[in-house]
């Protein structure tokens, strides 16, 4: 890898996230299911801004119903839910995001670490990456919006990754 290069490994890498959101939105059977997933109307995941919407409202629910602890299925819709996220951001962005495993990132730009620490967890297990050193958080976004709320809207939270300024202004 040359200095400030991304892996050559991106293609795989989106590839395996493309999978995960495809297995958040029912287009493809994941391997286990996601915490109350009947409560997610699938039917409108079509990876539109709009369907983050969809989004938004099951998490709402995911957040007055959260256990301790938190199960596998809670991760996985984590997991899968960051990952849709993060393809509508790649699929409406005006720039190009590519997924990046946290390692790979972490060797190419170590002073990632000073912001979110020398280990990897799920909500930086992978990062959405636009350029050098430029990255976002969609699976901690959501995990953001279990624990604290609707004040983390991933609508609104994408649209600020994907929308020019001027649009931004209107919201």
């Amino acid at each position: 890898m040359t200095p400030n290069a991304l892996p050559d490994d991106l293609p795989e890498v989106n590839e395996v996230f493309a999978e995960f959101a495809a297995f958040f939105s029912g287009h493809l059977p994941g391997d286990g299911t996601i915490a109350h997933e009947d409560q997610l109307d699938r039917t409108r995941l079509d990876f539109s801004l709009e369907s983050l919407h969809v989004v938004d409202a099951y998490l709402e629910f995911l957040h007055a119903h959260r256990p301790e602890p938190l199960g596998q299925e809670w991760g996985r819709a984590m997991l899968w839910g960051g990952a849709y996220v993060g393809e509508v951001i790649r699929r409406h962005g005006k720039q190009r995001y590519d997924w990046v495993d946290y390692d790979d990132f972490v060797k190419e730009f170590p002073r990632t670490i000073e912001i979110l620490g020398n280990e990897k967890g799920l909500g930086w297990c992978a990062l959405l990456t636009f350029g050098r050193s430029g990255f976002t958080l969609p699976i901690n976004k959501l995990l953001r919006f279990l624990f604290e709320g609707s004040g983390e809207s991933v609508y609104l939270y994408a649209l600020h990754e994907v929308a020019p300024p001027e649009a931004l202004a209107q919201t």
